[in-house]
């Protein structure tokens, strides 16, 4: 997830702990834990 969060940050011009922490907050909404069950879950 690092990797993707350093791309992310450079696109928006956030720090990369600026988008690990909005990523938690939208991943806990979604009861979702990893980004892999983010994926399973929308397939459905």
């Amino acid at each position: 997830m690092t990797e993707a969060c350093q791309q992310i940050s450079r696109q928006i011009h956030a720090t990369v702990s600026t988008v690990k922490q909005h990523l938690i907050k939208v991943f806990r909404k979604l009861k979702v834990w990893r980004r892999s069950d983010l994926r399973l879950e929308h397939r459905q």
